[in-house]
């Protein structure tokens, strides 16, 4: 018996399309077909699918809306509460000895705040150079920083703004021959200046106060008259 599979000749019959009987209104030969259920139950699917795009749309304008207000406002908190301490940095020093001892200093104070600081006291010293020889040898001078040279001056520097203040300091000494010994010396070389002490601030707005910030150690080589140079 032959493994062929039988094959079978003839014409393909295409498959037939039965369509549905038209419902018949009344006694007219009008027919009326009823409308697809897909089309209605597509249409209302489509309208709610919109409806819910763009709640979800309005819903997400509305948390970005409310993030980028908090960054906001963290922002403008963080810059105009969080303290910035007022730097400051010696320009120049310059001895005068006509009626007295007197060392000027030139300190540029720098308020990064976007607030008023004030400098109301300093807390500074100035250690002149130890005598090297004469009766006075090991002794020192010594003077006491007063802003513009009064015990009761204060200074205002403006918000995001640096301001020149001068610092006079007034050389002593427990023994008064030293002084005169002192300047001798400064008159022969260049002799040098410690300055060292802190700055006190306050703020215009009474949020911060910025006590004893201090300034290091400043050296200076000064000469009180002319001096060959350093």
């Amino acid at each position: 018996m032959s493994s062929n599979p039988l094959v079978v000749k003839g014409s393909v019959q295409q498959p037939t399309v039965v369509y549905a009987t038209p419902t018949s209104i009344g006694s007219s030969s009008t027919h009326a077909y009823a409308a697809p259920l897909l089309d209605s139950w597509s249409s209302a699917g489509v309208t709610q699918g919109y409806d819910q795009y763009d709640a979800r749309r309005k819903k997400r304008k509305q948390i970005a809306s409310v993030v980028c207000c908090l960054c906001c406002t963290i922002f403008l908190l963080l810059f105009f509460l969080i303290p910035r301490e007022p730097t400051m940095a010696l320009q120049s020093s310059v001895l005068t000895i006509t009626n007295s001892y007197t060392l000027v200093q030139t300190w540029t104070v720098n308020n990064r705040n976007p607030y008023g600081v004030i400098l109301n006291n300093v807390n500074t010293r100035v250690d002149g150079p130890i005598l090297t020889q004469g009766a006075y040898y090991g002794q020192e001078v010594v003077g006491f920083g007063l802003i513009n040279n009064n015990p009761s001056s204060s200074v205002s520097i403006g918000s995001m703004s640096s301001l020149d203040v001068l610092i006079y300091y007034n050389m002593t000494s427990t023994y008064p021959g030293t002084v005169a010994a002192s300047l001798k010396q400064c008159c022969s070389a260049y002799s040098p200046y410690v300055t060292t002490g802190t700055f006190d601030f306050s703020t215009s707005i009474a949020l911060h106060n910025y006590k004893d910030i201090s300034v290091g150690q400043a050296t200076v080589l000064l000469c009180c008259c002319s001096c060959p140079p350093a």
